[in-house]
């Protein structure tokens, strides 16, 4: 009987984790594909356009500082994670049921402010998730953790970017922002399923000293191993369509046929991270992760035909979803309990500093390399990245031996 209620509460954690990502998934289909046009359907000025999609950054750059307060201040007797989960679900629906109901080209600050609002709200749960993910399971359920995650956020916004596509098209923008806010509510009766992790025990306070790991050779070599892998990563699949463009002429249409293989194959690596990380290893798993990673993108640079094009595009995707559970797998595996959300968000945060620098890098190196040249570049770039690895192994392992 206690087994089959662990069980229970168990599979209730993964649908509330797979869920609240999948809200991730319908929010990020709108911000990338959608906000910027239906703002310029409403006639506002390009420039403010631009100033809002820069706004909308900030509350990304906070959310090490919401880790902070999901890490530090319990609420009630709901502990120091459900309370804003549940208010970033609830302030984060209201915000977009009501931007539907504001016409940005007759109240555009007010609609801005609930834009801003409900992004913000979506940092708080997201925030807030992590840190319960990590308080509520252990280090040999991180990898099925992170890949019902990212195939949750995968699905949903491959499904609702074509969704919203038929209802951009029709001007139907506020039953997006309906759809939206519908989906923030849903997760919500999760919260109250079970009553794990509603105290905050004393091993998992929140302490300041628990920050000097960042400071430790282990979280040093791993923060230089999200890096390099994220440059490679992000620096190839920035770069790709316009590498399709260039050499075979892509139109919209082959456009869209990529994205959708491509999309297919992020939720199948990410599926494959769900049933395989655990039971590999995380070690085993992660130089899988980074060799299919580096084939991934060879096969990209040799792309002969549009049919190639797509058959590596989806290669290119499953490596890439893939990886991205490992890396976040290895970052829950890392993560002080005292101060564990705040811990997840900082190396999410040292990885974007490598995405960043391949936008730099390929925008000045494209000048003098081409993209075949370019993305075999990255390929190799993964090499020291396998090596940072090694050395972060051994010294977990003698880590481990010495306790």
């Amino acid at each position: 009987m206690i087994k089959e209620n662990l069980k229970y509460e168990k599979s209730i954690l993964y649908l509330l984790f797979g869920s609240i990502y999948f809200v991730q998934g319908i929010a990020l289909a709108y911000f990338q594909n959608f906000n910027k046009s239906y703002l310029s359907l409403n006639k506002i000025d390009e420039k403010f356009i631009g100033t809002i999609s820069g706004i909308l950054l900030i509350p990304f750059l906070m959310k090490i500082f919401i880790g902070v307060i999901s890490d530090h201040y319990p609420i009630l007797w709901l502990g120091k994670r459900k309370p804003y989960i549940l208010i970033g679900l609830l302030s984060g629906g209201v915000s977009f049921l009501l931007a539907g109901f504001v016409p940005p080209n007759e109240n555009l600050v007010l609609f801005s402010t609930l834009i801003v609002i409900g992004v913000f709200s979506i940092i708080i749960f997201d925030a807030s998730v992590d840190g319960l993910a990590i308080d509520s399971t252990n280090i040999l359920e991180h990898g099925k953790v992170q890949g019902i995650m990212i195939a949750g956020r995968s699905i949903s916004y491959f499904l609702f970017v074509f969704l919203f596509t038929k209802l951009s098209e029709k001007s139907n923008y506020d039953y997006i922002f309906q759809i939206i806010t519908i989906s923030m509510i849903l997760p919500i009766p999760l919260l109250f399923f079970n009553n794990r992790n509603n105290k905050v025990l004393k091993s998992e306070k929140f302490q300041w000293t628990a920050f000097r790991f960042l400071w430790k050779p282990e979280f040093l070599l791993f923060s230089l191993y999200a890096i390099l892998y994220s440059l490679s990563s992000f620096g190839v699949d920035s770069q790709i369509l316009y590498f399709f463009k260039q050499s075979f002429d892509l139109n919209e249409e082959g456009f869209n046929n990529y994205d959708t293989l491509r999309g297919i194959g992020v939720i199948i690596g990410a599926v494959a991270g769900w049933k395989y990380i655990d039971r590999l290893g995380h070690k085993r798993s992660s130089f899988l992760a980074i060799i299919l990673l580096s084939i991934g993108a060879f096969l990209i640079s040799i792309s002969w035909n549009v049919h190639s094009v797509y058959f590596f595009g989806s290669i290119w995707g499953i490596a890439w979803g893939f990886q991205e559970a490992v890396f976040l797998c290895l970052s829950m595996d890392i993560a002080d309990i005292r101060i564990s959300a705040t811990m997840f968000a900082i190396t999410v945060a040292i990885s974007n500093i490598g995405s960043l620098f391949s936008e730099f890098f390929t925008q000045n190196m494209i000048e003098f390399l081409d993209y075949r040249t370019l993305f075999q570049f990255f390929t190799c770039l993964n090499l020291p990245a396998i090596i940072v690895l090694f050395f972060f192994f051994h010294i977990q392992k003698e880590k481990l031996q010495s306790q």
